[in-house]
């Protein structure tokens, strides 16, 4: 029975077998048994024709002689065996003369015929005799005949069904048990050994080939999911790096001409500062220049942040829900990869925003990929991301990613948003600094806190969307 459970392919198999034996052994009984209805008939009807034929030259000398006594006991012997269950005798004048039936006859009669019966020098006809038949000894005898070939041809098919069920599950179902077992507990990033069947040889036969097959395409898999990982996490990284490269080099490339004047402008108010006597016409002059050129300086740091913002790019109206949807389906593969499980509860009732749809979803790509990250050394518990969103004081949509990693560090708490600041050896600290900017850009908060129990919880407030086409004003929301 425990073979039975473990192979449904096997049940199948035996199950048709069963009903096509079933079926073939149903239909050649029921064949015999008519055939043999048939041939038992016929002999019966034969039997009751020699016993009549023997017994007429009695029955017509009884009934010449008018001997009843004699003819009573003639038609009770042909009663008394075979099919002949009732006999009668009519004179010549159709009247009654002899009768005789068996004992316990059935009601219902099977067959009936007549016998004309001629004087004993045969001369003319002096009476009929009238033969009934039933055949209600064959049927039982038939039905009990059925009964035993039938329970006999049952045994004949369960001794089949079993040892075909032994011989499918040794050469076959076994085999692909194990392959389905072993395809079944494949997972994405683990490390595939390679499926062997319980044979004591190889036999070069379709299961070899399949195993083979099946061996191969599991390698090829985790060759090219471990490239396709190796070539992300390069890619990402040197994404991070170019964007810092190139805002680095933007800022000292812009900054540089005002610093530079702001410097050459101090120097002369020193100067101009220490003559004697003092020139504080041109040092106040000087300075004046040292102002502008800070200022200057200011604009073109701001400039520089807007760029890297894009604030340049068109705002549209869009889902938050829908947003965070298509996001985990980019870093689906991710997820996957790193045995990340997602739980999401979203309101069905959170309006829309305003926003660059590209920036914000970046913000959101930002903070998963960063979850992921810190789930990866955990391993004594599991790994779950969870998202929420809802409404916050009735005017601001809250989002927060909620991770199951090692959390964030008390001292590091205040710094996470900072510049270049990174706890990662090959991270850049830029990640969350720009999402904190797009988030503000947006007139929104971004801000971190720990766990219930582990891990860390970002949270983005970004306000909800008026009828009238306006930005509702951004309360104080507590972190």
């Amino acid at each position: 029975m425990r073979l039975l459970g473990q192979s449904r392919l096997t049940i199948r198999i035996l199950f048709w077998v069963i009903c096509a034996a079933a079926l073939m052994v149903s239909l050649v009984t029921a064949l015999t048994i008519w055939q043999e209805r048939e041939r038992l008939y016929r002999a019966a009807q034969e039997d009751s024709d020699r016993n009549v034929s023997r017994n007429i030259a009695a029955i017509s000398i009884a009934l010449w002689n008018f001997d009843k006594i004699s003819l009573d006991a003639t038609l009770q012997a042909l009663t008394q065996s075979g099919a002949i269950a009732k006999a009668e005798v009519d004179d010549d004048r159709q009247q009654l003369f002899s009768k005789a039936e068996r004992a316990g006859q059935p009601t219902n009669l099977d067959a009936e015929w007549e016998v004309p019966i001629r004087a004993p020098d045969g001369s003319r006809q002096i009476g009929t005799l009238k033969i009934s038949e039933s055949y209600v000894d064959l049927r039982d005898f038939l039905a009990r005949n059925l009964a035993t070939q039938f329970v006999s041809e049952l045994i004949k098919i369960a001794g089949l069904a079993a040892l075909l069920f032994i011989v499918v599950y040794t050469v076959v179902a076994r085999h692909l048990q194990t392959l389905a077992r072993e395809v079944s507990s494949l997972k994405p990033g683990s490390n595939p050994t390679p499926i062997k069947l319980h044979r004591k040889k190889v036999w070069h036969d379709e299961l070899d080939t399949l195993t083979d097959a099946i061996n191969r395409f599991r390698s090829k898999q985790a060759e090219a999911e471990s490239a396709l990982w190796t070539t992300r996490s390069e890619l990402a990284r040197i994404t991070e790096m170019t964007r810092a490269t190139q805002m680095a080099a933007s800022i000292a490339h812009e900054v540089n001409q005002p610093l530079t004047a702001i410097v050459a402008n101090s120097h002369a108010a020193v100067l101009f500062l220490n003559s004697a006597p003092p020139d504080i016409d041109n040092a106040s002059e000087a300075l004046k220049d040292v102002v502008r050129d800070g200022e200057r300086a200011g604009e073109v740091i701001e400039g520089l942040r807007a760029m890297f913002r894009k604030d340049g790019r068109k705002r549209t109206l869009m889902d938050v829900n829908g947003l965070i949807q298509e996001t985990l389906a980019l870093v689906e593969v991710d997820l996957r990869a790193r045995r990340v499980s997602v739980v999401t509860k979203l309101h069905d009732g959170v309006p829309s925003i305003v926003g660059d749809r590209v920036q914000l979803q970046q913000v959101f790509m930002n903070l998963i990929a960063n979850a992921i990250e810190a789930m990866e050394p955990v391993d004594e518990r599991t790994r779950v991301l969870r998202i929420t969103s809802g409404i916050e004081d009735g005017s601001s949509i809250l989002v927060t990613v909620e991770d199951t990693g090692s959390g964030i560090d008390a001292k590091n708490a205040g710094r996470v948003f900072e510049t270049f600041f990174t706890t990662k050896r090959s991270g850049t600290g830029m990640g969350l600094a720009i999402c904190k900017s797009i988030v503000e850009a947006h007139h929104g908060r971004l801000w971190a806190s720990s766990g219930p129990v582990c891990g860390s919880i970002f949270h983005v407030v970004l306000p909800a969307h008026e009828l009238d086409g306006t930005l509702k004003a951004n309360r104080p929301l507590s972190a």
